[in-house]
């Protein structure tokens, strides 16, 4: 028969019933079947298809046939700590920052700016007060020019 689809990365066996259902039984038959007709099956878009074709291919093409989660032996590394450091550690820091920060400002510097900041307000409060003021004057005097301009019509009318 060959070997069994779940051996393939990516196939359990719900999978591999899915792709014998449409005639695909084997590993071999995977990795000779087109991506079209691998893709009809329910589930496999074009890339899942790609993916698990070249996963039956890379099986069969693997120096032995085991199952890719098969056992495998332990590596010679396995017996060595975990707190061994796999890159070289940093270097200390330096002693002294390479940038000097200025320190905090006092609460003398903090007052005085504060009554500069409440001085600058009350100076524009004035300001935008008398230009109101005099905008108000305008229009008072700009409304007795018009009550003139409306006298002088109707006294011109009789």
């Amino acid at each position: 028969m060959g070997i069994p689809l779940t051996d393939i990365k990516g196939i359990g066996p719900s999978t591999a019933s899915l792709l014998m259902a449409h005639g695909i039984r084997s590993a071999e038959d995977l990795a000779v079947t087109t991506l079209a007709d691998i893709s009809a099956v329910p589930g496999f878009g074009g890339v899942r298809a790609q993916q698990v074709r070249q996963a039956a291919a890379a099986l069969l093409a693997g120096p032995s046939a085991t199952p890719p989660h098969a056992e495998t032996p332990p590596s010679p590394q396995a017996d060595l700590p975990l707190a061994v450091p796999l890159i070289e550690p940093l270097p200390p820091a330096p002693a002294e920052p390479a940038v000097t920060l200025e320190s905090p400002p006092s609460s003398e510097d903090v007052k005085k700016k504060s009554l500069k900041k409440k001085a600058q307000g009350k100076q524009k409060d004035k300001q935008k007060k008398k230009e109101r003021e005099t905008s108000k004057d305008g229009a008072k005097d700009k409304g007795k020019k018009q009550d003139k301009k409306r006298k002088n019509k109707k006294s011109k009318k009789k």
